[in-house]
């Protein structure tokens, strides 16, 4: 990711001490993915496409959905999006104060 880049990444996988441990199940590939549609779209995209986009790059284990939960924050505005299960037509909405 470019440093000077206005977004933030994140993928869930083990960390520390240095190392950076895979979990087995695409971390790394799924990271790539959100990178690359971000970079594509000229680093934004509208919050319907980053919601389509994490409901896409949830973990499959096999036929098991690892996807437990997905969130979307907006730096600027305050304003999230969380959503269980892949599904999106339960977003529940709220807000954060930016500082």
């Amino acid at each position: 990711m470019d440093a000077d880049a206005t977004y933030q990444i994140a993928s869930n996988f083990i960390a520390y001490e240095g190392l950076n441990i895979g979990e087995g199940f695409t971390e790394f590939e799924r990271y790539d993915m959100v990178q690359t549609a971000i970079e594509t779209n000229g680093g934004i995209l509208e919050e319907h496409q980053a919601v389509q986009l994490l409901s896409e790059v949830g973990v499959f284990n096999g036929d098991t959905d690892k996807l437990q939960w997905s969130v979307l924050y907006n730096l600027t505005t305050g304003n999230g999006e969380i959503f269980a299960h892949r599904n999106t037509d339960l977003i529940t909405k709220f807000y954060l104060p930016v500082n």
